[in-house]
């Protein structure tokens, strides 16, 4: 419970701090912010891992569809950060007030059953509400937009267990120290790239 306080300052700070970036700055201006994010995650983070040969596959490819996706869709980016961050929330305090059942424990033994259930339902329910802000939804239907929540948390948590196991693989705890409570800048977005990856490929066949 240490963690509890750090953590959640940390993740207002950023949250207020990226969505003020997101609403002053122009597309080309934010789009490049992010590449400046990726160039520092494989200057200071990434070498850590000591898989080089992975680099490419990720974190660069998942990376470039999140810019890609902010320049095609800002609505859609700015939903989709919601609600994985809604799932990284609901994940981390299910897991820490009700985790008893290890979900992948050769990988993380941190992450529970009860971590993963609510972290994507409370991704669902942030999804409704976000659009219901938004005062439109990506797709139409309240039940749509929900699953759509739940689908982007799965995938979340799929993306966020990819790290662990480099983590675990590599023998480290954090990708890095910059984040108060979170560890590294990887560490606050594993599960963001994949949900990114996979809807921008969704978006770049559907729209």
């Amino acid at each position: 419970m240490s963690d509890l306080l750090p953590r959640a300052l940390t993740a207002g700070v950023l949250t207020g701090l990226v969505g003020y970036l997101f609403m002053v700055l122009s597309s080309i201006t934010f789009a490049t912010l992010l590449c400046a994010l990726l160039v520092y995650i494989l200057v200071a983070e990434w070498p850590r891992f000591n898989a080089w040969w992975l680099t490419p596959f990720y974190p660069v490819v998942p990376f470039l569809a999140l810019v890609d996706l902010y320049l095609m869709r800002p609505d859609a980016w700015a939903w989709l950060v919601v609600v994985v961050a809604a799932y990284d929330t609901g994940g981390y305090i299910f897991g820490k007030f009700f985790g008893t059942l290890p979900i992948a424990p050769k990988i993380s033994s941190g992450k529970t059953v009860q971590g993963f259930l609510g972290g994507v339902l409370f991704a669902g329910f942030i999804s409704t509400l976000f659009a219901c802000f938004l005062q439109k939804s990506l797709y139409s239907g309240t039940l749509i937009t929900y699953c759509m929540g739940l689908c982007i948390g799965i995938i979340a948590f799929f993306g966020d267990l990819l790290e662990s196991y480099l983590k675990r693989r590599a023998g480290l705890k954090d990708s890095g120290y910059i984040l108060p409570g979170h560890g590294g800048v990887l560490d606050r977005i594993d599960g963001l790239l994949l949900a990114a990856l996979v809807m921008d490929i969704f978006l770049t066949f559907f729209r």
